[in-house]
């Protein structure tokens, strides 16, 4: 399974736990940022159930929610695309 698979896998399963429906998840879906987006609460959890299942996956530890990617000047929580790529820096550091 590729990271951005596993974001939408885990967005859908954020979604699905805070009754936010199951609309369809796209590379361009935005996960942080706007209205219709997760919340710091949810979002928090997104980004622990990502940790696991990079370390499930790939048999790497990493720290999604770092100091490198909040002084980023483009968020990598604002997509699933922006959040995979990031995730994939971080596998491949």
């Amino acid at each position: 399974m590729t990271t951005e698979e596993l974001v939408k896998h885990h967005l859908n399963e954020v979604r699905l736990e805070f009754g936010l429906g199951d609309s369809e998840i796209l590379t361009d879906t935005v996960i942080y940022g706007t209205s219709e987006a997760l919340n710091s609460l949810q979002l928090v959890r997104l980004v622990v159930d990502m940790e696991q299942a990079v370390f499930e996956q790939f048999n790497k530890h990493i720290t999604i929610a770092n100091e490198k990617a909040l002084s980023l000047k483009n968020s990598p929580f604002r997509t699933v695309g922006t959040m995979s790529n990031y995730i994939d820096e971080l596998i491949n550091e």
